[in-house]
């Protein structure tokens, strides 16, 4: 009897598979015990996905923030190591200009003042091409995307979407120009109310300003990758604290 009841109370505990053991510990649910909508639920390897998805975005991220820290630097050093050599080779010429003129070597003094006109130029030229040379040099057509979507620099949540969703499709072989084409079409479905017509909007604005204020900020629960994001955007000062973060989430997603 006994048996049977350990039996049967082992047969009536489904198996987790090391994939759901692994999602779960990062917050997933399954589909019975998810509280929200229906359509945003992943199963736990989708799930697993995207949260390496996001860990590449932010690790790229530091990466690059590293490796323009160390050109800026090298770019400083090389800048003072060729004006110590601007001004060694100055004084050099303006030394072998005196001992010319003190021999009355009227041709050596004409040479010094030629060689003289053609280092000032030479470094005039490359200040020059410092000062234009811009510190990255982007694809023309991702200048175009900027240009025409500015939400992508004035907009934390919205940018990191976008590079997160572009980083899905070129993992599907999508070209530089169809991934844009296809961010700039899916961040009108992803983020309605920024684009929403305002004068129309605002009466609904006031109205949803106040139930959101009725019921909190602490009411939002974000995912365990928004959680991320909300510590990376913090940790880069674009937000105040995660709260401020959720709140645009919240709004966005209402």
């Amino acid at each position: 009897m006994d048996e049977e009841q350990v039996d049967g109370g082992e047969q009536s505990q489904p198996e987790i598979s090391p994939v759901e053991q692994e999602a779960r510990a990062q917050g997933w649910v399954p589909k019975d015990d998810f509280n929200g909508e229906e359509h945003k639920w992943v199963d736990a390897g989708e799930f697993l996905r995207r949260g390496e998805l996001f860990g590449k975005i932010e690790s790229q991220n530091k990466e690059l923030k590293a490796i323009r820290e160390t050109l800026a630097q090298f770019k400083d050093h090389h800048s003072k190591v060729q004006e110590a050599a601007y001004k060694r080779a100055l004084q050099d010429l303006k030394d072998k200009k005196k001992e010319a003129l003190l021999d009355g070597n009227a041709d050596l003094v004409i040479e010094v003042d030629e060689q003289l006109a053609d280092v000032k130029a030479q470094q005039q030229q490359i200040q020059s091409q410092a000062t234009a040379q811009p510190e990255q040099v982007e694809h023309p057509e991702f200048v175009a995307f900027r240009n025409n979507n500015q939400w992508y620099d004035r907009t934390p949540t919205m940018r990191g979407w976008a590079d997160g969703r572009g980083l899905e499709l070129r993992a599907e072989g999508k070209s530089p120009s169809e991934i844009l084409r296809t961010i700039e079409r899916e961040v009108k479905q992803q983020f309605p109310t920024k684009f929403e017509n305002p004068n129309r909007s605002k009466a609904n604005a006031v109205e949803s300003g106040a139930q959101r204020g009725s019921s909190g900020r602490g009411a939002y629960q974000p995912s365990e990758i928004e959680e991320r994001m909300a510590t990376k955007f913090v940790k880069e000062g674009l937000f105040k604290n995660k709260q401020e973060y959720y709140a645009e989430l919240s709004a966005n997603k209402s």
